[in-house]
């Protein structure tokens, strides 16, 4: 059973597809650019033939994923990328018109989430967590342990 497929043209990588659970079906697909670069990833996460993950690259580099995590068919997640790390990351559930909740990376580590999102780009509660993702810093009302001053 085959579990890896290249496929060229003209001497040059156009493509690539997996088989990551080895069930006799592709589940990874990869696009090159016309410099051999990747340029664009989908993975199908839950195995039923559809991706639902999508991976954006920019010279080699990851810029951008999107994915939908309930597997409905509709993009949930929306990750901001550099360097390879994530930066941000919107949570949009089922196609919601409004970032619900945003998600901000320092070196690959969430260190800050803003939840309550309206449509105008506001939201309500905003925590900041150290690096062993302990809250330091809230406008929340329901971290009564938390010794934040002024709050």
């Amino acid at each position: 059973m085959r579990d890896e497929r290249w496929i060229y043209n003209g001497g040059r990588i156009v493509s690539r597809e997996m088989d990551r659970n080895l069930d006799g079906s592709f589940d990874y697909w990869a696009t090159y650019d016309a410099a051999g670069n990747v340029s664009r990833v989908e993975e199908d996460n839950n195995f039923d033939g559809k991706p639902d993950q999508f991976w954006r690259y920019s010279n080699n580099a990851v810029i951008g994923m999107e994915k939908d995590t309930d597997f409905n068919g509709v993009l949930d997640e929306f990750y901001t990328y550099k360097s390879d790390l994530p930066v941000q990351e919107d949570i949009r559930p089922n196609g919601a018109l409004f970032t619900m909740t945003r998600i901000f990376f320092s070196n690959g580590v969430a260190t800050e989430i803003w939840r309550g999102g309206d449509a105008y780009g506001n939201f309500r509660e905003k925590t900041a967590y150290d690096h062993f993702f302990n809250p330091i810093n809230t406008n929340a009302s329901y971290f009564p342990l938390l010794n934040v001053p002024g709050h």
